[in-house]
């Protein structure tokens, strides 16, 4: 506490009125003072803690961040033992009675290659194909064919995303008429067989009207 802090906490209870009404708002000022120095030492011990993360990203990979946490990478070949586990084993995860889903884009597909992810998981979603306008699949070849060691190796669910933000636009057209939706539906059914695919989700972002929802609750019934 410096000496003008110390003078005015004395004239609070040895000064006149008005010293003591100086005092009272000194003493203020210096706490409004420390309180703003406390709040901008914590933005930047903040700021400084994001930068350090960022740099940490940039020099060692997300992917070497990402093995630090949930484990190292496991070659494909020795994947396979990973399956004696409880956390793999059937179609549980790793915490019974739950269902752990991941959702893989095109783009992250190499972390299948990961016992250290897949062991965790008891669904894998594969993200995502789209519909167009008639009710035939498109962009398949995004996730599909899938690489069929994977079925060996995971032992869990596996099923493919359909939609998704920015990729719906034409769930509405697909889902209008009897014709169009029978359409997708053995779209559907033939992609689930030839791809053995344990399920299809139809992520449609996002029905916007009466109509649209509609078109989706009538759709969901002949595709099951």
């Amino acid at each position: 506490m410096d000496a003008k802090t110390k003078a005015a906490i004395a004239a609070l209870s040895e000064g006149s009125a008005s010293e003591k009404a100086a005092a009272e708002k000194l003493v203020a000022k210096r706490a409004k003072r420390r309180e703003l120095g406390e709040a901008a030492r914590s933005r930047v011990l903040t700021r400084l803690g994001i930068a350090l993360a960022v740099l940490a990203a940039w020099l060692f990979g997300i992917d070497r961040i990402f093995d630090r946490i949930f484990g190292d990478p496991v070659p494909p070949e020795a994947a396979a033992t990973a399956k004696t586990s409880g956390a793999v084993k059937g179609k549980s995860s790793g915490l019974d009675g739950f269902v752990i889903g991941g959702y893989v884009p095109e783009y992250r597909l190499d972390v299948l290659q990961r016992a250290s992810v897949t062991a965790k998981l008891s669904d894998i979603v594969l993200f995502s194909i789209e519909v167009g306008p008639d009710g035939l699949l498109q962009e398949t070849g995004r996730v599909l064919p899938y690489d069929r060691k994977l079925r060996e190796r995971f032992g869990g669910r596996i099923s493919v995303c359909v939609g998704g933000a920015g990729r719906s636009a034409h769930f509405d057209s697909a889902t209008t008429s009897e014709r169009s939706r029978s359409r997708l539906a053995e779209e559907l059914l033939e992609l689930a067989a030839q791809n053995d695919l344990d399920g299809v989700d139809l992520d449609w972002e996002a029905p916007s009207s009466e109509r649209e929802v509609n078109n989706y609750n009538t759709h969901k019934n002949p595709s099951r």
